[in-house]
């Protein structure tokens, strides 16, 4: 009889954060989780105690944008317990960690085509007669609008769930809710969402900013001859300046500029994390940008609250308890603050 030696061998997988980092990241997510929670919630509550902010149609986006957002910090709670747990396993239900996983590609691709959405907006509002604006931006089809820009993302957060492209959940490489990295499709899953999510809605967003700044650059100039022209010039250009000036004022430029301010915070935060997934796996890196992306939760209210002209003026009433006087407020509240003298 032969005595056989077997032997099994275990991969042991070595984080790509020390536990110190790990802690200071779960600390980080928290404050930004709190911040996100509380700032988002002024916004959306801005957005239904205020008529005024409700009749623009841009604002419709901006409460969906604050929703994503929303989901991104309810989804961080799962990522802490993953930093703040010693060593490489996941120690709560593995439906938990694939919740928060889901809630980041899903909210990450909701805010950037809701971002999208907005830029064409603002575009259209600036560069169409506003009844043409207004056949296209009807209530119905901007609810459609905004159904389309949560559809995609949960889609695609979606495939691998039902298909063999990936996994989501725990990854014991960098003690995170995000992918599995040990699947074996693990980088094919990174190059899916980073080329459905990101390529399409970032290449909207340059085209109309771009064509809204040319556009508004032209008709400045034109404005600005006008007053240096003889009488019979003026009409000529009036003509040509059709109906912009109509429904065109500079609080649309002040709202067209905070929107862009969004955007070029959006892509500062989200950019680092997208090359990462397109070009990396399995690194220090996508942690770090990860976390870095995450901070997009929580810095678009304050965006609204000191840029936005009409936002700026609920919010802080709102955090002033000043109901009655929010511009076109509930009238159960202004009722409260004014009663009527019989």
């Amino acid at each position: 009889m032969t005595d056989l030696n077997t032997t099994t061998s275990v991969t042991v997988v070595v984080p790509a954060l020390s536990y110190l980092e790990r802690q200071i990241f779960a600390t980080l997510l928290g404050a930004i989780a709190v911040t996100g929670l509380i700032g988002n919630g002024v916004v959306i509550l801005a957005v239904f105690m205020s008529r005024k902010l409700r009749r623009c149609v841009t604002n419709a986006f901006v409460a969906s944008l604050s929703m994503a957002d929303l989901a991104a910090c309810l989804s961080m709670p799962w990522t802490m317990v993953s930093f703040l747990h010693p060593g490489t396993v996941w120690p709560l239900p593995d439906a938990l960690c694939m919740m928060g996983g889901f809630g980041l590609i899903m909210s990450v691709g909701c805010s950037i085509i809701t971002l999208a959405m907005i830029a064409l907006n603002r575009l259209l509002l600036v560069t169409l007669p506003r009844l043409t604006y207004k056949r296209i931006y009807t209530p119905i089809k901007t609810a459609l609008m905004l159904l389309l820009s949560w559809l995609v993302p949960v889609s695609i957060a979606s495939v691998p769930l039902f298909t063999d492209l990936g996994q989501l959940g725990y990854s014991a490489r960098t003690t995170s809710c995000t992918r599995n990295s040990s699947h074996p499709k693990a980088g094919a899953l990174n190059i899916f969402i980073a080329m459905t999510l990101y390529p399409v809605p970032c290449l909207i967003i340059i085209v109309c900013y771009t064509r809204l700044y040319l556009f508004t650059r032209k008709h400045s100039n034109i404005i600005i001859h006008d007053h240096n022209t003889p009488e019979r010039s003026r009409g000529v250009r009036r003509h040509h300046l059709g109906a912009w000036r109509v429904h065109i004022s500079k609080r649309h430029i002040r709202v067209t500029k905070n929107m862009l301010y969004v955007v070029l915070v959006f892509g500062t935060l989200v950019t680092p994390y997208g090359v990462t997934l397109l070009f990396s796996d399995n690194t220090r890196a996508l942690p770090y940008t990860a976390v870095l992306l995450s901070f997009n939760s929580c810095v678009n209210p304050f965006i609204y609250a000191t840029k936005h002209p009409d936002f700026k003026t609920v919010i802080v009433c709102i955090l002033s308890c000043r109901w009655g006087n929010i511009p076109g407020g509930i009238r159960m509240f202004r009722s409260a603050v004014h009663p009527l003298n019989i």
